[in-house]
Order: structure tokens, then C-alpha cells, then sequence
């Protein structure tokens, strides 16, 4: 897969709006530091174009995505960063196969790396974070009915803060437990209807209330 300098982060705005919002200091700070390297890459710096290809390796403020980090360590080595070809020749890549279908993972210095893109048999496509071969952590899931989601995973399913694109078009923001719509989160349908509040198991449960319990 080919990717270009106007490529889009795999994460929506929305959703990077979701993960810095949350409390963790150092999560922000990868964030912000991610946005500012991908900024002067794009501009042409070869020294910020070998660190984004380490950090989409890593998956610092970003999802780790490995044809991202091989395309941006490749752009500086091509401008005879001598560090980017040190670390494309400690990268190789492998194909594992599995009952349900098969992952491309990327290796470091031999040793597996937790992310990687795999494809199932059904047509899916998922890429990212995974662990024990099953997605966990940051990636994109693409189903084979066209619905997309981006976020959060664990044990194969979206958990935590995610976006859902379906197939006409709606389109949810917010929580997710074992895949299902749980917790606070926003769907906003094709036809402009907004549902916004506390959801249970896929279903809309109303308005989220705040109370005041101080005495």
C-alpha cells in the first residue's frame, strides 16, 4: 500500500479530540508532539521525516501503521539520512497465518512488533495495535459490509473511545464496551437527526444529566 504526504492521520479530528481530552498527560504530550514532527515532515525537514516514520512505528500519538512508518523512514533515507537506513535495515516483515484469516506483522531486529495489518477471510481489514493476535489498543477496522471503525480495541472489539462510520452514512462518536455503543457517546444520522447522550448496549438511552451530588 502506497501512501502520500496529503494522507490523512488514520484517526478522525473528532477522535483525536476524544484521546487528548482524556487526563493522561502523556498521552497529550505524544499527541502534540506527533502533530508538530508530521508538520515540518511535510514541509520537507528530513530529520522530522525519519522521527514520524519512528513514532507511526511505535504508534506515538498516532495508530501504529507500518507501511507509514517504512514510507516516511524510506523519504529520509532517500535524502541520505544515514540514521533512516540504519532502521529500514532493522525491519522486516512477515505474514502469519491464522484460522480466520492472516497478519502482515513487522519485525524489529528479528523480534515481533504488537502491530501489524491483518486480513480476514471474510473480506475485513483491520490495522494496528494487537496482541495475542487479536486487535487490542489503537487501529482501523474496515468490514466487509463497507462500516468503518477507528479507536480503541481490546480482545478483538471496539473498547473505549472510538468512531463508527455505517454503510448509510450514520455515524457514532463515544464510548464502546465489547463492541457494543455503551456509555456516553453522539450518533448523528444522514438525515441530520442527532442523538446525544447515554447509550446501553446499541440503544439510545436519553440525554446525559450531570448532577450536582455536593451537600
Amino acid at each position: 500500500m502506497a501512501w502520500s504526504d496529503d494522507d490523512d492521520d488514520l484517526l478522525s479530528p473528532e477522535i483525536r479530540d476524544l484521546w487528548r481530552s482524556q487526563e493522561d498527560e502523556q498521552r497529550r504530550w505524544d499527541w502534540e508532539h506527533f502533530q508538530e514532527t508530521k508538520m515540518h515532515a511535510n514541509e520537507g525537514d528530513v530529520e522530522n521525516q525519519y522521527q514520524l516514520g519512528i513514532l507511526y512505528f511505535k504508534g506515538k500519538g498516532t495508530v501504529s501503521i507500518g507501511e507509514k512508518a517504512v514510507y516516511w523512514l524510506t523519504k529520509a533515507a532517500n535524502q541520505g539520512h544515514k540514521e533512516a537506513k540504519d532502521y529500514l535495515k532493522r525491519i522486516t516483515k512477515k505474514k502469519i497465518n491464522l484460522d480466520d484469516g492472516s497478519f502482515d506483522v513487522f519485525l524489529l531486529d528479528g523480534e515481533q512488533q504488537c502491530y501489524g495489518k491483518y486480513y480476514y477471510k471474510d473480506g475485513s481489514v483491520y490495522e494496528g495495535d494487537y496482541k495475542d493476535s487479536k486487535p487490542c489498543g489503537s487501529g482501523i477496522k474496515t468490514y466487509k459490509d463497507g462500516r468503518v471503525y477507528e479507536g480503541e480495541f481490546k480482545d478483538g472489539k471496539p473498547n473505549g473511545y472510538g468512531k463508527a462510520v455505517f454503510t448509510n452514512k450514520d455515524i457514532y462518536e463515544g464510548r464502546f464496551v465489547n463492541g457494543q455503543r455503551t456509555g456516553i457517546g453522539k450518533m448523528t444520522y444522514a438525515n441530520g437527526k442527532i442523538e446525544d447522550g447515554i447509550w446501553e448496549n446499541g440503544k439510545y438511552m436519553g440525554k446525559y444529566i450531570e448532577i450536582d451530588d455536593s451537600w
